[in-house]
């Protein structure tokens, strides 16, 4: 019987986590130790010893370029074995239908984050790259905590694909605030997604518990025009399901979420659409995981002040 493939890859983890650097670092340390007692004897003696010691570390090398040459070998097996993962990915996105209340279920019943100290680390992320000097977008609101730290970019663009899943967030405001900021639908079939934001302008964009139920496919269409959006220097920070780690196999297996490996993520953003790595977080015991790129070059403004407001609380 086929296993899952989230048993391969709990064994791609292990394998990738094996390394003969502590076996190596010790056995040179005894190596040299013990040498240090019997040389001197004889220098033909040292010579025959240096000889041996040379010729450990040669099998050494040779051990290690096997379980490298191993580890490049599953990685392979791995590519091979997840065409059919993703193929069925994107077959469950386009079966989905997902109305807004049952999203909002979802994320009662399955939060991104969980661990308070993780959270707090997600809202620091968020918080460094918040600033009055630039126009920011968040995509899926849903999440009061992540967005009350974008509250200074001017304007916010609020988006989601369902008008039910703004007025939530909508509550959270005065009414003097509400006028920085832009509510708009979205729809992933749309020619062009974000037709209101203006391009080359935004310095934030945070796409939250949104690309955890899409395929690579439309993840690529997203974050293409996003990468249009951003200024030079602009960032993107985005969770989404890192099917590199098992637990975010069994996810997918479970049907909660997309099979959306990091490998494939960033080898889109950097090589295919041109974002450069910033950061990424992982946790392989829950489904808390985010990417963070930036457009190439320096954030810069000519702004100098802002319209103030305050959050209802």
């Amino acid at each position: 019987m086929n296993e899952p493939l989230s048993y391969f890859v709990k064994y791609k983890e292990a394998v990738d986590n094996t390394t003969l650097d502590v076996a190596r670092s010790v056995l040179s340390n005894d190596i040299t130790s013990a040498l240090g007692i019997v040389s001197g004897h004889s220098a033909e003696n040292d010579v025959a010893l240096s000889k041996q010691k040379d010729k450990i570390q040669q099998e050494l090398d040779k051990l290690d370029a096997m379980l490298n040459n191993f580890k490049v070998g599953i990685e392979k097996e791995l590519r091979q074995k997840e065409t059919t993962y993703l193929s069925k990915s994107y077959t469950l996105y386009e079966e989905a239908g997902d109305t807004a209340k049952y999203i909002l279920e979802r994320k009662k019943k399955h939060p991104i984050v969980q661990d308070g100290e993780i959270k707090k680390k997600l809202i620091h992320t968020i918080s460094e790259n918040c600033t009055w000097q630039y126009p920011g977008v968040i995509i899926r609101p849903t999440y009061s905590d992540l967005v009350n730290p974008m509250i200074s970019l001017d304007p916010l663009y609020i988006m989601d694909e369902d008008l039910a899943l703004l007025e939530e967030t909508k509550k959270n405001w005065t009414t003097e605030y509400q006028a920085r900021l832009r509510y708009s639908i979205i729809n992933d079939n749309d020619e062009v997604i974000f037709k209101k934001i203006p391009q080359n302008q935004i310095g934030f964009v945070l796409v939250a518990d949104f690309f955890n139920y899409k395929p690579l496919s439309i993840i690529q269409k997203y974050t293409t025009e996003i990468y249009n959006l951003l200024r030079p220097g602009g960032v993107l920070l985005f969770t989404y399901n890192n099917c590199n780690l098992a637990n975010g196999v069994r996810n997918f297996e479970k049907m909660l979420y997309s099979y959306t490996p990091e490998s494939l993520v960033r080898l889109m953003l950097e090589d295919l659409i041109g974002f450069e790595y910033v950061s990424s977080f992982s946790d392989p015991n829950s489904n808390t995981n985010w990417i963070e790129v930036k457009k190439p070059g320096t954030r810069t403004t000519l702004r100098g002040g802002q319209t103030l407001g305050k959050i209802v609380v």
